[in-house]
């Protein structure tokens, strides 16, 4: 059985080196520190390299997207301002919901098919009261519900039907329609 690591091969490379003349010395010398040089930066300087290259890369990628985040913020807080102010705007306007309800059903042509209006409210919480109007209305076809409806919600972005109830009476419809709005403040 042979030995896989003899402790003498460093010694007799030694003796051997010793044995070359002056000149092929020194090319060995400048071979093994060329070969030295190459490792050193290939297994080390180079990938450090590499990685702070990549990293750089990273940063710039990262503070341009944060820059394209602080723009989305501030898009997002202007629409905000603008939305916060027009809510304020409309919310100033005083909407008497009675009156209101009654020129859409004038301009609908239904006021002769309107059995009652009833109005309403009530306290939400100490910020919020909503108001209804509950109307009967007898005798009206689809396309005048529609219409009804359709103008209410272009009346005021914060009007909604709070109850629809519809029965069919042959080909035209009753119904019973409770517009309400909620008032802040």
């Amino acid at each position: 059985m042979e030995r896989v690591f003899n402790s003498k091969l460093p010694y007799k490379l030694k003796e051997r080196f010793n044995l070359l003349n002056k000149r092929e010395r020194l090319i060995i010398s400048l071979g093994g520190i060329f070969l030295l040089f190459f490792m050193i930066l290939y297994l080390a300087l180079f990938p450090a390299l590499r990685r702070e290259s990549e990293l750089e890369k990273k940063v710039k990628q990262r503070e341009a997207e944060l820059i394209e985040l602080n723009n989305i913020v501030n898009k997002i807080n202007r629409i905000d301002r603008g939305l916060r102010k027009r809510s304020s705007d409309i919310e100033k306007k005083d909407i008497n919901l009675f009156s209101a309800i009654d020129s859409i059903a004038t301009k609908c042509g239904i006021v002769a098919n309107i059995e009652y209006m009833k109005p309403g409210s009530a306290r939400i919480d100490a910020n919020r009261e909503e108001q209804w109007v509950e109307m009967r209305i007898s005798k009206i076809t689809l396309k005048e519900l529609i219409s009804l409806l359709s103008r209410l919600e272009r009346l005021n972005q914060r009007i909604y039907v709070k109850r629809l109830y519809m029965k069919r009476a042959g080909k035209y419809l009753d119904i019973v329609v409770q517009p309400a709005i909620m008032i802040l403040g």
